[in-house]
């Protein structure tokens, strides 16, 4: 299993007003393969809640913000102990999105837990911190993989090297050439400022064609350092993952209190 070297960034003491973690939720309203994804209702609330629930309760962030376009996005997070921005400019990625967010805030590091990751656990947020602890951009990645993931182009892959630094991203398996396979999980962290030298960036042409925001850092010749992490994944990619997702939202006491009021939807 590919390890981070190293500790994550540690909780500084004090801070003077400074944000040690930042956790940032983009929400996107619109969608390709699935229009209006924050809003699925999932075991009782909506899926954008429920991601936003589970940072929260992770304690791993000092402050938890959804950045979306849609107000209805906004009013759906209520009871979930996240802050909402939202901002109805255009933005490339999500990445993009966030990095607005962090630079109204004074972080020293910020996640990025994409918005239809519904199963997103304290070890994933964790992993993707220590492994900025060494990469340009921290990032996790899985085995435990579900059954045809190699042919699914929503399940997207990592090749990884022996030092557990990314080889190469895609939808279609890449080829590993000495390393090996796992499934990513839309989960990143970035220093502050290494997440403002990548909103940067121009969007590179493989990112365009894939919508694979990490190929912007990968092509220009980032370090994108990957912790493996024995927990799968539960992101919600298109409706027929929307069945073993909810039920395992049912059984997990982090996703178990639902808002009591109305969601906005």
């Amino acid at each position: 299993m590919a390890r981070a070297r190293g500790a994550g960034p540690a909780r500084a003491e004090g801070g003077g007003g400074v944000i040690e973690r930042l956790a940032v939720i983009p929400a996107r309203l619109g969608g390709q393969r699935l229009p209006g994804k924050p809003l699925l209702e999932l075991a009782g609330a909506p899926l954008v809640w429920h991601v936003a629930r589970r940072v929260v309760a992770a304690g791993v962030a000092d402050c938890v913000v959804v950045a979306t376009d849609d107000a209805r996005i906004a009013a759906a997070v209520a009871g979930s102990g996240a802050e909402t921005v939202v901002d109805s400019a255009p933005f490339a990625c999500g990445t993009d999105r966030v990095a607005a967010v962090a630079r109204r805030r004074a972080a020293r590091w910020v996640l990025n837990v994409q918005g239809d990751e519904a199963l997103v656990a304290r070890v994933h947020l964790e992993g993707a911190l220590a492994a900025a602890g060494w990469g340009e951009l921290g990032t996790v990645a899985t085995p435990c993989v579900p059954r045809g993931w190699l042919d699914d182009p929503h399940a997207v892959k990592v090749a990884l090297a022996e030092d557990g630094s990314a080889l190469d991203f895609g939808r279609q398996a890449p080829p590993v050439a000495g390393g090996r396979l796992l499934l990513h999980l839309g989960v990143y962290a970035f220093a502050a400022p290494a997440l403002q030298r990548f909103a940067a960036l121009a969007p590179s042409e493989r990112e365009r064609a894939e919508r694979l925001e990490q190929l912007r850092a990968l092509e220009a010749g980032w370090t994108i350092a990957v912790t493996a992490v024995d927990v799968p994944a539960g992101a919600i990619n298109t409706s027929a993952d929307l069945p073993a997702v909810e039920r395992a939202l049912r059984g997990d006491e982090t996703s178990h209190q639902p808002p009591s009021s109305g969601t906005g939807r």
